[in-house]
C-alpha cells in the first residue's frame, strides 16, 4: 500500500465523513493484513510509524516521479492555443495544481498577490488547475476578499495533455505549503 499522507486522520475536519472513514478502514485493513508499506517521503514514513506504531525500518520511501509525458517539449503554438482557450493573454502566469480546498492554502498566494499590488507591482496571473474539493467556494471567495479575483483563473480538472501545455506556458509553479505545515 502506498500512503501519501495521514491527513484524513490528522485533520478530519478537512474531509467529508465517508471518504475519511473509507481511508481509515482501508489503511487499517491493509496494515492488519501485513501489506508492504510505501510512502513518498521520510516525513510521511515517520508519521505513519508514530501514528500506527510500525517499525520505521519496515516502511519503504520511494519519492514520487513524473510521467514521461510531462517531459516532452511543447511547441509555442500549443502553448499559445492553451492560453487562448483559457483567456490568459500574454502576461506571465503562475500555475498551481491540486484540488481547490482550504488545506491547500491558496490564500497565502492570494495574500502575496495583494502585497505585490499594494507595492505597485502588478501580480502575475494565477492559474489554478484542479477539481473543486471541500469548501472550494470559500477558497475562491478568498481571492475576492483580498481583491485579486481578476488575476485568478480556476480552470477545474484538465486532461494530462492540457495540463502539460499549461505547465509549459507558466512562468513558475506555485506550490504553497499546506495549512498544517505553517501551523
Amino acid at each position: 500500500i502506498t500512503v501519501h499522507d495521514l491527513l484524513p486522520i490528522q485533520h478530519p475536519e478537512w474531509y467529508a465523513r465517508i471518504p475519511r472513514l473509507a481511508f481509515r478502514r482501508c489503511l487499517d485493513f491493509q496494515l492488519d493484513a501485513g501489506a508492504a508499506v510505501i510512502t513518498p517521503s521520510a516525513y510521511v514514513a515517520d508519521d505513519l510509524a508514530t501514528t500506527y506504531g510500525l517499525d520505521r525500518a519496515s516502511i519503504t520511501v520511494i519519492p514520487e516521479g513524473v510521467d514521461e509525458r510531462f517531459t516532452a517539449p511543447v511547441s509555442e503554438d500549443e502553448i499559445r492555443a492553451a492560453r487562448e482557450q483559457h483567456q490568459l493573454g500574454t502576461d506571465p502566469y503562475v500555475i498551481a495544481v491540486g484540488s481547490v480546498e482550504p488545506r491547500k492554502n491558496l490564500q497565502i498566494v492570494f495574500d502575496a498577490m495583494k502585497t505585490l499590488a499594494a507595492g505597485g507591482t502588478e501580480p502575475p496571473m494565477l492559474v489554478v488547475v484542479g477539481a473543486d474539493g471541500i469548501d472550494a467556494d470559500q477558497v475562491k471567495q478568498g481571492a475576492e476578499r483580498v481583491g485579486v479575483a481578476d488575476r485568478v483563473r480556476f480552470l477545474g480538472r484538465r486532461s494530462d495533455e492540457e495540463l502539460h501545455r499549461l505547465l509549459s506556458g507558466a512562468t513558475a509553479l506555485g506550490h504553497p505549503p499546506a495549512v498544517e505545515e505553517i501551523g
